[in-house]
């Protein structure tokens, strides 16, 4: 199965904030990271290409930083995170952005 597009642009975001890759951020702190780092590189190709540089300048520390901004965003924008967290009483599935269905699913209910 291939990753889901989204998933991976918010990990190349994640992984061309300046979140530390040493915390344990929130659900809050990952989305004002990924928020700041689409806009401070221009967009989401910005990100893209912040990646690559890191792995072409730092290629010892980027494959770390890329596991870490993944396992981050799996752990919170997954389909499954979001099954669990719905299943618990977390509350409703959080929309996220290029997910139509979810959303018509959403206000038909």
């Amino acid at each position: 199965m291939s990753p889901d597009p989204m998933l991976a642009a918010c990990a190349e975001a994640l992984f061309a904030s300046d979140l530390s890759a040493r915390c344990q951020p929130t659900e809050a702190a990952v989305a004002s990271a990924i928020r700041t780092a689409v806009g401070a590189h221009g967009g989401l190709r910005g990100c893209a290409g912040a990646v690559g540089a890191a792995y072409g300048d730092y290629p010892e520390t980027a494959a770390a930083r890329m596991r870490w901004a993944r396992q981050v965003i799996e752990a919170i924008y997954s389909p499954a995170a979001v099954a669990e967290a719905t299943a618990i009483g977390a509350g409703p599935p959080r929309p996220r952005a290029g997910l139509a269905d979810r959303l018509e699913r959403g206000r038909q209910a």
